[in-house]
Order: structure tokens, then sequence, then C-alpha cells
């Protein structure tokens, strides 16, 4: 007898995940560290897959930091006034936006 799962059905994983999907990671700030409480109070990782809400949230102050900025996209973000566009050379082609707020 086959028991493998129908090819048309959704159940084909031996194991199932009984966490939901993590989509940010939030580091709060301890005020008791023993060298002095951070000067940020909070960092938060966000996921965000697509690259034109990723960059549009860098523009609206939605986020203050972004890695791999698309480098098409980098000589706009330097223009922007308000993003403040780090680059540094090496083998992967990347760029840093953050916001100057």
């Amino acid at each position: 007898m086959d028991h493998r799962p129908d090819p048309g059905s959704r159940v084909s994983e031996v194991f199932r995940s009984v966490y939901p999907a993590v989509t940010h990671i939030e580091l709060r700030a301890n005020p008791k560290y023993w060298g002095g409480a951070p000067k940020v109070g909070a960092i938060i990782f966000q996921e965000m897959p697509e690259a034109s809400v990723r960059l549009l949230s860098l523009e609206q102050g939605k986020v203050q930091l972004l890695a791999d900025v698309p480098p098409q996209d980098v000589a706009r973000l330097r223009h922007s006034g308000n993003v403040r566009v780090l680059t540094q050379p090496g083998l992967a082609v990347d760029g840093m936006g953050g916001t100057t707020c």
C-alpha cells in the first residue's frame, strides 16, 4: 500500500511548525547593563521581502536602517535629501541607507 500523500495535497511535510511564522525580532535595551544603559531603547529586525516596500519604508522614516539596497536605487536615495547612503567596496554590489532623523 502506498502511504505517500496525494500530489495535489498540501500535507506533504513530515513535521509541522507549532510556532507562528516569525516576521520580526525585537531586541530591547537592558537599562542595568554593566556598561551603562544603551542609547537606543530597542532594535527591531523586520522581514520585508519586497525591495520597493523596503525603500519606501526608509524614505518615509518607518525604518532607520536598510541593507542590500538595489544598486539601481542608490543614486536616487542619495539625492532624496533625508537619507544618508553609505557604500563600501567589495565583491558584491550592495548599498546601505539610513534616515537622518
